[in-house]
This record gives structure tokens, C-alpha cells and sequence, in this order.
């Protein structure tokens, strides 16, 4: 079973150059989070949410709208939960009005929310954990929308377009809703895509043609200069054409993933270990914002090295804690099996 965002079942056998690419976007979803301002964040923010987006839909699977809720709930959404009531322990436990405190807690778990604009909340937001809550909206919705257009391209397609449109006219007013529905309408589009790549079996033909790879990578490297994207804050400055470039960016990282798959055998390695423990290492990564404000105003690279050093070791050790646990657990329902 895959334990990053992306979840197969026993049987599949992992494809390397997906977790690769997973690894790449967590670890500079980290270092974007330290940058606030540059080029390395424009070029990071260009295509990093999008991409884990585009490789769910890569992954997709035909099952139930049930089977999809009970999935998203078990693997995302409870996981997802219990890292919010551990920040609730190690933040509210030793202050008083512990029950009012418990209640925030609760209704931050509840909205889901990544940031506030016109709609007035009176709601902690989720910080990074927002993407969760996006990512089991989207993969819903899609199943609601494939059911509804009964397998005709066309109509899902037709859907998929008028859900784009109004998630961006949302975003662009400053209607931000809970759980993200405004950017899960938006991004809707990018599981799409990844839907459409593997059921044609494009993504192959796309990165062994070098042809089309470098068309991309001139959309993305013009992108990043005037249409780079950042969904937490809804920023889409030209529409489609930032959507265009996310996806550039992403067809482009997914290449060199195959590339490092092929040539560097220990960063391939590493890099699909952080892929396939990546929601382990968001988990880390947010229990590590607890700590570090990495909000505050940079100085210097020193500064950014600093913090992203921190982010990087808390969220590593929290990913490693959390695998030590599962293996401990394995060990012993092996131990009272055979004990039987």
C-alpha cells in the first residue's frame, strides 16, 4: 500500500519514477514554504501542488463514490485529523480553558479551511494540511462527475470545464470556502489530466518524444515568469494559461524523474522514500511549522537554509517515527498470530 498521497492497492507494483517526482514536490513544497519571495519560489510554486494532483489522477482507479469516501477517509482524512488533535496536545494541554481550546480545535478539523477572504470565519486554519482536504474533494468529485456524464468524454470533459470556471470566479471574488471547495473546482482540472494521461497512455509518448517535451518546457519556463500559480491563496493571474503552465511544469518534472530514475541510482533512492512517505513528511512538516514561524521575515540565504534545514530534519524524523510505529505494530500482530 502506497503511504504518500497517492494509494494503490496491494497487488500494484510502485512505479519508481511517480514516487521520485513525489519526492521532488514534497521536499521543495518545504523549501517554497521557507522562501517568500524570488524566482526558486516562482519556479517551485509553479507546478509543485499541481503536480501531486496530476499524479492522483496518473493513479487513477475506477471504484465507487463509497469506496472512494471510505478511502479518503481512512487514509487521508483520519490520519489528517489525528496530526491536528497532536498539535492540540502539544499546544492546549498545559493552558487554561482547555474544553474552549478542544472546541477550536474541533471546528478547525470540521472546516477544513486554508486561509479567509470575503467569507468571515472564526475558524483556525489548517495551515499546510489544507492540500488533504483539497485532494479527498477532488478525488470525490470526480467520481460524482464520471458517474453523472455515464462514461461519455464529452460530457465529463463539458463538466469538468464549468467546475474550472466557477472555482476561478470564486477564488478571483474572494469567495474561499471551506475544506477549499473554490480551489478543488479549479484544480479539478489537473486530476483530469492525469485521468486523461494514463487512460490513453499519453504520458509515455509525451516524455519519450523530445520534440513535444521541449515545446513544454519553453510554456513552462515562459509561465513561470507571468502565469506561475499558487492555490492556497487562489493567485491564477492569466486563467487558463497558469493552469498551462502548472501542467508544463509538471509533464517536465515528471521527465526528469525518469531521468534520475535511469542515472542516479542513490538519489532515486532517497527521493522515491520520500515520495512514498510523503504524507508522513507533510505531517512532519506541519508539526515543524509549530515550531518554526517560518513566516517570518527572511534576512538573508543563511536564513533560509537555516529554516529549511529544521523543516527538512522535523519533518524527515516525524516520517521515520511514524514507519518505526508501523513496523513495531507489524511485529507484534506477527508475534500474536503465531501465538494462536
Amino acid at each position: 500500500m502506497e503511504k504518500g498521497f497517492i494509494e494503490n492497492d496491494k497487488e500494484t507494483k510502485r512505479v519508481v519514477f511517480i514516487d521520485i517526482a513525489k519526492g521532488m514536490a514534497i521536499l521543495l513544497m518545504i523549501v517554497g514554504h521557507v522562501i517568500k519571495y524570488g524566482l526558486l519560489r516562482r519556479i517551485i510554486f509553479s507546478f509543485h501542488m499541481p503536480l501531486f494532483i496530476i499524479i492522483s489522477g496518473l493513479c487513477y482507479k475506477e471504484k465507487s463514490i463509497k469506496e472512494e469516501i471510505k478511502n479518503s477517509i481512512t487514509k487521508l482524512l483520519i490520519p489528517t485529523f489525528a496530526v491536528i488533535f497532536l498539535l492540540f496536545i502539544i499546544n492546549g494541554l498545559h493552558n487554561e480553558g482547555i474544553v474552549n481550546i478542544f472546541i477550536e480545535y474541533i471546528k478547525e478539523i470540521s472546516a477544513g479551511i486554508s486561509h479567509v477572504s470575503k467569507i468571515k470565519y472564526n475558524i483556525a486554519g489548517t495551515d499546510v494540511l489544507w492540500f488533504i482536504y483539497l485532494l479527498v474533494g477532488i478525488r470525490i468529485i470526480f467520481r460524482i462527475n464520471k458517474k453523472i456524464a455515464k462514461d461519455n468524454e464529452i460530457c465529463l470533459l463539458t463538466i469538468i470545464i464549468l467546475e474550472t470556471y466557477i472555482g476561478y470566479i470564486l477564488g478571483l471574488e474572494g469567495y474561499w470556502l471551506p475544506w477549499s471547495l473554490d480551489i478543488t473546482f479549479v484544480s479539478i482540472v489537473f486530476y483530469y489530466v492525469g485521468y486523461i494521461l494514463k487512460k490513453y497512455n499519453l504520458h509515455e509518448e509525451i516524455l519519450s518524444n523530445n520534440k513535444i517535451l521541449i515545446l513544454i518546457f519553453i510554456i513552462w519556463i515562459l509561465g513561470i515568469k507571468y502565469n506561475w500559480i499558487e492555490l492556497a491563496i487562489r493567485r491564477y493571474p492569466h486563467g487558463c494559461f497558469s493552469l498551462i503552465t502548472a501542467i508544463s511544469g509538471s509533464l517536465i518534472v515528471l521527465k526528469i524523474s525518469k531521468i534520475i530514475e535511469k542515472r542516479f541510482h542513490m538519489c532515486s533512492k532517497i527521493l522515491a522514500f520520500c515520495g512514498e512517505h510523503s504524507l508522513y513528511i507533510l505531517f512532519g512538516h506541519r508539526i515543524a511549522i509549530n515550531f518554526i514561524n517560518y513566516k517570518l521575515p527572511n534576512k538573508g540565504l543563511l536564513d533560509y537554509r537555516v529554516l529549511a534545514f529544521f523543516n527538512f530534519f522535523f519533518s524527515m524524523l516525524f516520517a521515520l517515527i511514524i514507519l518505526c510505529i508501523r513496523e513495531i505494530k507489524k511485529k507484534l500482530k506477527k508475534i500474536r498470530v503465531q501465538r494462536k
